[in-house]
């Protein structure tokens, strides 16, 4: 079974992408007598998900486009993703549940805000209903109240027996139709009363007034039809002709106010033509907004929404980024400090051989001492015994742009940069003395011919050995996913010295993070020239750098 907190909740991420309310309609009526025993006073918000409607491929083929970080990139994976999830329709069906309702209510704030009820057909096996609904929806408590099952928390279900159901007539006009999905808010009294009271005026950025209009919403409703008929219709019902006008000119200087905000404008080009597509039509006493596979405008709205969405994730996922790399230099820092140097681009068995990456050496330096102790260090990183800890991996080692897909299988994007492949074999010389260091003399491997890197020496590299300074050579990069590696395997990344950003560029931001040997972390674009790059991974070619 696919291990899901609220399956309730994914079924609305894959049915939100979309919109327009189906033709067949339903008896309003009917399907209130659902929720009659648990609508009170207080109930200030209902979802409905019609699971017979939901398209589980069509639906990931829209996440895809807007969220395509939150899917795995492998073929597979995505096939075995989407199995899962008609899995889980197919027992709800076989269980006797056709749709599923969200009720929300201010009685249980804030805590345990919402519960579940699932109305079963004629005829349902109750108690194999209430075993599959506790297995997929992982609510504390499940159980049958009339013909449906109830879902939430102790305190919820204990307080539903007590309750008083109160006629809310508003929320079966609200979810009329029988769209994929349907999420209706209707204000209490008492909730009105609030707003009268306390948002007298309305900020003159949107037009000022009263912000009693807000009040006379009697209510909302947004009506979703999953992919492939990707639509959505929202409905708002005001208290007359006159309130719905004067909800429009609110609506309508609210995404005013938005598109003249900068940093909405740099992170959303498009705003003016989202806005257009996002203002409300009058009809009548209602306010209307369409957006339908027949208009057009779902296809639009998906598209509008798409780059800045990307753009957002892309920002977040290179701050993140860039936050790893500087507790990664952290720790290399602490690692020179107790040992004397950076860490070995592998740790070595006694006969030289390479068996684990620096990345292990530097956990107990990155919090995860307990996990550094139970790797056998004098094993290869694929041993029966180390191969188990891969699916460990720090967080701090898992790059945002790598996907959940390659993070559950242990790769890593932080890379050590290399001017050739390590030795097979290297056996550390004995350490030179303090007085020979001080003239500049160095061990075999340290005299080697040609500029080197920070993680060329196979025993380790000293500060003092950074001869182009510390601010001036990168120690470590974030490498395209496409380079990533099992972050246990002595494994890195060797620099074509004629195309140094061949294995860097093609991400996202179009550069890369650089964690450089001072500590700090720097964002270098693709366009960085060759020679300037390479300069920067070497630590001592004595040539002076410019700008970068």
């Amino acid at each position: 079974m696919i291990p899901i907190r609220h399956v309730f909740a994914t079924a609305l991420l894959l049915t939100a992408a979309g919109a327009a309310l189906a033709q067949t309609a339903a008896d309003p009526a009917a399907r209130l007598a659902n929720l009659a025993p648990f609508l009170e006073d207080q109930t200030l918000i209902v979802a409905r998900i019609n699971l017979q409607k939901l398209d589980v491929a069509a639906g990931l083929k829209v996440l895809a486009e807007l969220a395509p970080d939150k899917l795995p990139r492998d073929g597979n994976e995505l096939q075995a993703l989407e199995r899962q999830g008609q899995q889980v329709l197919g027992t709800l069906s076989q269980a006797g549940v056709n749709e599923l309702y969200a009720v929300v209510s201010l009685a249980d704030f804030p805590k345990e805000p919402v519960f579940v009820v699932a109305p079963l057909k004629a005829g349902a096996d109750s108690q194999a209903a209430v075993r599959a609904l506790s297995a997929i929806l992982q609510f504390p408590r499940a159980e049958l109240v009339g013909s449906s099952v109830v879902l939430g928390s102790e305190n919820v279900l204990g307080r539903l027996k007590t309750i008083r159901p109160a006629p809310r007539p508003d929320f079966g006009q609200g979810l009329a139709g029988d769209s994929a999905a349907q999420i209706v808010f209707v204000p209490s009294d008492d909730v009105r009363r609030v707003l009268r009271e306390m948002l007298p005026r309305l900020p003159a950025e949107i037009g000022g007034g009263s912000g009693k209009i807000l009040a006379d919403v009697s209510w909302a409703a947004l009506s979703i039809e999953a992919p492939p008929k990707l639509s959505l219709k929202l409905t708002i019902q005001a208290r007359d002709a006159d309130a719905a006008a004067a909800l429009r000119g609110l609506a309508v200087s609210g995404l005013q106010l938005l598109g003249k905000q900068e940093q909405i404008r740099r992170e959303i080009p498009q705003i003016d033509d989202l806005a257009r597509l996002l203002t409300p039509q009058i009809k009548g006493d209602r306010l209307s907004l369409e957006l339908t596979a027949e208009n057009g405008g779902a296809t639009k709205a998906v598209a509008l929404l798409a780059q800045p969405l990307q753009a957002a994730r892309t920002a977040a996922g290179r701050a993140q980024s860039s936050n790893n790399l500087k507790q990664l230099m952290l720790a290399m820092h602490m690692y020179h400090d107790t040992y004397g140097s950076f860490p070995p681009q592998a740790i070595r068995s006694k006969d030289g051989k390479p068996l684990l990456s620096w990345r292990v050496a530097l956990l107990p330096f990155l919090d995860a001492g307990p996990l550094h102790k139970e790797f056998h260090l004098d094993e290869p990183w694929d041993s029966e015994h180390n191969k188990k800890l891969i699916e460990k991996m720090p967080a701090s080692l898992a790059s945002p742009a790598l996907g959940d897909a390659l993070r559950a299988k242990g790769m890593t994007s932080y890379l050590a940069p290399l001017s050739k492949q390590p030795p097979a074999v290297f056996i550390a010389p004995k350490p030179i003395t303090p007085e020979a260091e001080e003239k500049g003399e160095r061990t075999p491997d340290e005299a080697a011919k040609g500029p080197l890197m920070i993680f060329d020496l196979a025993r380790g590299t000293r500060m003092r050995l950074i001869t182009d300074g510390t601010s001036n050579t990168i120690a470590v990069v974030e490498a395209h996913p496409k380079s990533a590696v099992i972050w246990t395997r002595p494994d890195d990344l060797v620099i074509d010295p004629k195309m140094p950003a061949a294995k860097l560029a093609g991400q996202p931001n179009d550069g890369f993070n650089a964690g450089f040997c001072d500590g700090s972390v720097r964002f270098l674009k693709a366009t960085t020239g060759a020679k300037t790059l390479l300069q920067l991974f070497q630590m001592d070619d004595g040539e002076s750098i410019g700008e970068f």
